[in-house]
């Protein structure tokens, strides 16, 4: 049965630090097995640059270039997905919506350990942090979950995560715990 990695965001110039071809690469040379695949969800300038790196790395049969997709149907990408990377390669990363967006459909996370991404998921938990523009290191976290013999607790904490913190209900009671205390005087 496969194993499905999932990769979403821009393919352009612009978005140069989302880290595809470190990605491409820890496919390659760490996640050999046929049985990983790779769906990379977003387009843009650079994208047949990382199909040419692809094809030249012979991985072009286990990655799926999907193109743009609407947002209405990244929820159940996501929650095909057995791991959500965002492999971004500096702190251009300032936050990584992906990452909120896969643990609320209950899909473990791993992504570069920069300061901008690091709060978003649980280290251990709800997802694993690699080395920036460390391929090998990647491999490494993306193997640590899809090995799990807790996998199924790990989709079940990310979920629980990001209900907790992220959705509207969550948001309120941070509010209410931050400004409504007991009256100390």
């Amino acid at each position: 049965d496969d194993r499905v990695l999932l990769f979403v965001g821009a393919l352009d110039r612009a978005h140069y630090f989302k880290g595809v071809s470190v990605l491409l690469k820890a496919l390659a040379e760490h996640l050999t097995e046929d049985r990983i695949k790779l769906v990379i969800v977003g387009d843009g300038d650079m994208r047949a640059e990382y199909e040419a790196q692809a094809r030249a790395l012979k991985i072009s049969d286990r990655v799926k270039f999907a193109g743009f997709v609407v947002g209405s149907v990244l929820p159940a990408l996501y929650a095909l997905a057995h791991v959500v990377v965002l492999p971004s390669t500096d702190s251009s990363e300032a936050f990584g919506m992906v990452l909120v967006e896969a643990q609320a459909c209950g899909t473990p996370v791993v992504a570069s350990d920069l300061p901008g991404v690091r709060s978003v998921f649980e280290e251990g938990v709800t997802g694993m942090r690699a080395r920036a523009g460390d391929a090998k290191d990647l491999a490494r976290a993306i193997a640590h979950i899809l090995n799990a013999s807790d996998y199924s607790t790990w989709r079940a904490r990310a979920r629980e995560r990001a209900e907790r913190l992220y959705s509207s209900e969550g948001e309120v009671h941070a509010l209410q715990e931050l400004f409504i205390q007991p009256n100390t005087r």
